[in-house]
């Protein structure tokens, strides 16, 4: 019986077939809601990032929006009145995949040869702001600044109908909706900040806001979130603090890991644990959190640095270039960079062009010359050097500045609905609560016994279920599958936690190990893998007569061994990949 090493079976697949690519008044907020002069604008995200040192709570809000700049504003309640700054996208961009949720699938062993042939299964703006202290129909705006590209005010008003008509008196399109959630806010007492892009601000200008306030406990209005939210829309939030986040009102949800899919890669597996989640949440009663990461090995800080010395190095060479077309590219790229639309505005301000001349001519250092005088053209970079400067080199050390100093640091998911949006989470540090590694590990062992291939999975840290079989079968392992059926709860565990005491469990799953078996259609599940069904495997009914087949195969597999199979191990030990993804999803 000819037994193949799990890379060999993948490389010689290569050649037997064609790979297929395939809210309280003490509690701190962030988050908001969409309101514009047509339609509330969809909001298919939220990240939001808290830090919270005893009643200090600075909070950096990324606010998405795809639209005209007329039609943006934004709407977020606060307790009093928060001292306010830009921020930087740059924080996000670094810090989401850096905390992402890794998945690791350890394979090892090998697969029967004459299992191949019968089972794979190919997957074939308004203008002006009022001023400060101003009072209309019973609101008072408490203050009244420009931050970065915003217009940005705090209004306040003991009556819900009031502010609400307030709001669209400014060219906030509240729908009936809005009007409605804006009340439990005003009967608790909260301000609200509010926004628009400035004049002459496009839509591409949109950056993340800092606020910093005084508050008890970190709080999300989600329920104000729901005039404009996606179905299932995710919401991820970053917290630094004392000790590892917990929410206080939200159960806290931890889920089946035998959901994930381990077999197609990391990145379907991170794709269909946020599905997960999803389901999880769902199945726990529509709200709930689950723990990303929580812990303080992650070197935030150093890879924040990182970037930020490389934006601070590219707004040197800007200065300091004198060629038109490696200024322009310099001006907007993405580190420290304005948006091309950005840049031609501020060039046309100091630079127009005459009739007829496209707008290319920027690039192009010797037609600058010829148009333009040496006064003129020391004028526009200063304009747009100024620019970046004030948008992004400011904004990139407001929100890094967060990050500075070590703390513990937790990073939170969740998938909600606009129904679902009934309450507004809160959120807290319990300094007793164990980490969350930001890996989650299992292994897929397979191996060659009397001519069938038998395998198993197990999972490992950072599943709060090491050590445990979740799935067993017979016939080739789930990695030459593109889909795998779990008929299982979404949820493990559902707790309470809070601050103070140890997590409450509500609901404690355990779940049987899972058995499989496979076919020339795929893999399917069995309560019990049975002598009659392994006989019937190698008799070849329903299969492909493994007889000419099987001896087909194995004689062209050793002609190609020494030419194919060593190669393509080679190059995947190298370049650390499977040479040939026998799946999609």
């Amino acid at each position: 019986m000819l037994k193949v090493p799990r890379f060999a079976v993948n490389s010689m697949m290569c050649m037997l077939c064609v790979c297929v690519v395939v809210l309280l008044p003490r509690v701190a907020t962030a988050c908001g809601g969409f309101f514009c002069s047509l339609v509330p604008i969809n909001q298919a995200a939220e990240q939001i990032i808290f830090k919270q040192l005893g009643s200090d709570v600075t909070a950096v809000v990324q606010i998405q929006y795809v639209g005209e700049a007329e039609d943006f504003s934004w709407v977020v309640p606060v307790p009093g009145v928060p001292t306010f700054s830009v921020g930087s996208n740059l924080l996000f961009q670094t810090l989401e995949p850096l905390t992402r949720p890794g998945f690791n699938l350890t394979e090892s062993g090998e697969v029967c040869l004459g299992d191949l042939p019968s089972t794979i299964n190919l997957p074939v703006p308004s203008t002006g702001v009022p001023g400060g202290g101003t009072e209309i129909s019973d609101v008072e705006v408490v203050s009244s600044e420009s931050v970065g590209p915003y217009d940005v005010q705090v209004i306040r008003s003991d009556d819900p109908g009031a502010l609400a008509n307030w709001l669209v008196e400014n060219n906030y399109d509240l729908s009936d909706r809005g009007a409605a959630l804006i009340e439990p806010y005003v009967t608790a007492g909260m301000n609200f900040v509010v926004l628009k892009l400035r004049s002459g601000q496009s839509a591409g200008d949109v950056q993340p806001l800092v606020m910093n306030y005084v508050a008890e406990e970190v709080m999300i209005p989600i329920r104000l979130t729901a005039v404009a939210a996606a179905d299932d829309m995710g919401v991820l939030v970053w917290l630094l603090g004392e000790g590892r986040a917990v929410p206080t009102n939200y159960p806290h949800v931890t889920v089946n890991y035998s959901q994930v899919d381990w077999f197609n890669g990391p990145q379907n597996a991170y794709t269909s644990y946020q599905q997960l989640v999803a389901d999880a949440m769902d199945e726990a009663g529509g709200q709930g959190f689950a723990t990303d990461y929580a812990g303080t090995e992650l070197d935030v800080w150093a890879a924040l640095s990182l970037a930020e010395q490389q934006a601070n190095e590219q707004f040197a060479q800007l200065t300091e270039t004198d060629n038109g077309f490696e200024y322009m590219q310099l001006a907007t790229a993405s580190a420290a960079g304005l948006t091309v639309s950005r840049v031609l505005e501020i060039l046309a301000i100091h630079l127009p062009l005459p009739d007829g001349v496209d707008s290319g001519v920027y690039w192009d250092n010797e037609q600058l010359q010829q148009l333009f005088t040496d006064e003129q053209l020391a004028a526009s970079r200063e304009a747009v050097e100024n620019e970046i400067n004030d948008t992004v080199i400011v904004g990139i050390d407001n929100s890094f500045d967060v990050f500075e100093a070590p703390h513990y640091l937790t990073r939170l998911y969740t998938r909600l609905s606009a129904e679902e949006m009934t309450l507004d989470p809160t959120l807290d540090f319990n300094l007793s609560m164990e980490s969350q590694s930001l890996v989650r590990e299992a292994s897929l062992v397979s191996a060659c016994v009397d001519d069938v291939t038998q395998w198993s999975v197990t999972l490992g840290e950072g599943t709060n279920r090491a050590g445990e079989l979740i799935m067993e079968g017979i016939g080739l392992p789930p990695t030459y599958f593109s889909t795998l059926p779990v008929e299982q709860s979404f949820v493990q565990n559902v707790d309470l936690t809070s601050a103070e005491t140890e997590a409450e469990s509500i609901t404690q799953n355990s779940f049987e190990t899972l058995k499989y078996f496979s076919t020339a259609s795929g893999i399917e599940v069995d309560s019990s893998v049975t002598e009659e069904r392994l006989s019937f495997k190698r008799s070849g009914g329903g299969g492909i007569g493994f007889g000419l087949l099987g001896l087909l195969s194995l004689v062209f597999v050793l002609r190609v061994w020494r030419a194919v199979v060593i190669p393509a191990h080679l190059r995947h030990s190298r370049e650390g990949g499977n040479p040939c993804q026998l799946r999609t999803r």
